[in-house]
Parts: C-alpha cells; structure tokens; sequence
C-alpha cells in the first residue's frame, strides 16, 4: 500500500510541473484587453478595433474580432497578443477564421506569430478569405523556448479605391507546455527554510531558521515570504515580522492575494530580501 502512495504522489508530481494553459482569457468570454491581451496597430487613412463578438464564436459565447480597415491609398493593420511565462516542449493551438472585404485592387492578410526564443516567427499566413472556422496547431521540441503569441490583420489598399476591410475572428487560443525559470534549488539545499506538511490541504507552515545568517541591523520587516505558481506568477506575498532573534513561523492557508484558494499543484517558497547576507533556496510545495 504504501509504494502505491508513492507512486500516486510521484505521478501527481510529474503531470504537474506541465501547465495546462498559460493564455489569460482564452475562449475570450470578457473584453480581450482587459485580461492579458494587448492591441497595437496603425490605421493610416481608416480605422482599427479588436472587440468581442457573438456572431462567429466556435465553442465559446463569444470571440474576439480583429478589424483594420482603410481607404484612399494607405494600409491599416493590427496586432493582438500576450506574452507568457517561457515553456518547452510546448503545444499552441487556436481557433480562427478570417474575412477580407473590397475591390480586386485592394488586399487583405492575416497571421499567426509565436515568440520562440526570444523572437516572433511567422507561423501562418494567408492572403484573402477563410470564411469557416478552422484549428491551427504546432508543437514545439525542447529547443524551443515559447513566451509569446501574436495574431495580426491588415487592409491595403493598391491605388485610390473606396476602402477594405480584414476580419480576423480568434477564439480557444491555447499554449501549454512544461515551465521554465522557476525551479527548486537543489545546489544549496540547507535545512533553514522548512515548510510542514508538504504536500497540504488546507493550511502549512514556513519556518525560518536563518537567524544566524542575518546582519544584526536587518529587521524582517525588510523581507517578505513570495509563493509563485508554476507560470512564474507571484500569487502571494507574506511579509515578516520585524524581529530577526527567534525562529519565524508564518502559515499560507492555500489562498491567492485576493482570498480564492488555489487549485491543486506545485508551488515555489522563496525568500525575497532587500538587504543582508541571508542566503535561502527556493523551496517547492505541493498543494492537494
């Protein structure tokens, strides 16, 4: 029974350090910008908007809708995107169609961008009309560092004309893959941060024994208990009482800066300090 238990906790520990989906606001059922997107673009002699739309939406109520739009002589174009904590072995996928609307003389496109490693690529293109709701999807080796994804529209005109417009339609836009840049530190694995129980339910305790290790004229109160998920996202922060000369105990009760409780996982402890010689690892915590 008990090599059960141990392989269960092992294979919890293992699916875990993959995120899911690392998009905020991904089947877009609120205001794309107000939840991790960013829009950017020219509209030279005409417009641009990205807003949510109801019309064309694949399994979700609503998708966000891209347009640039010109007229005499001039393009307009417009970028979506987010930008994510660095993942490898990396799957993306979206859902997506697109729709040019003018004359012969004047041209539509539309694109998808990754950022892999440390730059966007071009991934698709298409010039004109795809009028039906179609999946995209690649998957990225380990030599690839994805952090970004970014869709793109744009309208042009050739020569004078009474305008076009693109339509791009988004929804279920998806990026999942294993986590980088936050990793428990083995290396200087010391006995002076301990957390207990580990993993938890409900509640667990974080003890300091770093007193030694601390200047005499640095107060706690310059420090603070950071717990991150495994985006790299800080969900946390507990600040410290002010005395450095006893052993420090503080409780994480599983819940984010805002009260929620958090969803079952692997977290990082770390000790943030802005002055001193304390040195402590990042530690990792399971929640159940």
């Amino acid at each position: 029974m008990r090599n059960v238990l141990i392989l269960l906790y092992l294979s919890f520990f293992v699916v875990s350090a993959v995120a899911e989906n690392l998009i905020i606001n991904p089947g877009f059922d609120e205001t794309p910008w107000d939840t991790g997107w960013t829009v950017t673009g020219d509209s030279g002699d005409g417009y641009i908007s990205a807003i949510p739309d109801t019309d064309r939406y694949y399994s979700h109520p609503q998708s966000c809708k891209l347009i640039a739009s010109t007229c005499w002589n001039e393009a307009a174009y417009i970028y979506l995107y987010q930008e994510i904590h660095p993942v490898k072995c990396c799957t993306c996928k979206v859902i997506f169609q697109n729709v040019g609307y003018g004359y012969d003389i004047c041209c539509t496109s539309f694109a998808i961008y990754i950022k892999i490693n440390g730059e966007y690529v071009r991934e698709w293109f298409t010039l004109g009309n795809n009028p039906v709701w179609t999946k995209w999807e690649k998957i990225y080796d380990s030599t690839n560092i994805v952090d970004g994804i970014k869709f793109y529209a744009l309208a042009y005109i050739y020569m004078h004309g009474d305008g076009e417009t693109a339509n791009f339609w988004i929804d279920d836009v998806y990026i999942s893959g294993t986590v980088v840049g936050i990793e428990e530190d083995i290396s200087n694995n010391n006995d002076f941060l301990e957390i207990y129980p580990n993993p938890f339910r409900d509640n667990t305790v974080i003890s300091l024994e770093c007193i030694n290790h601390v200047d005499a004229a640095v107060t706690w109160s310059q420090h603070s208990i950071n717990i991150y998920d495994l985006t790299g996202r800080l969900i946390r922060t507990i600040p410290l009482p002010s005395s450095p000369f006893t052993p420090l105990k503080v409780v994480w009760d599983g819940r984010d800066t805002q009260g929620n409780e958090v969803l079952s996982g692997v977290y990082f402890i770390r000790l943030e300090i802005t002055s001193g010689t304390i040195s402590c690892p990042t530690k990792k915590l399971i929640k159940f």
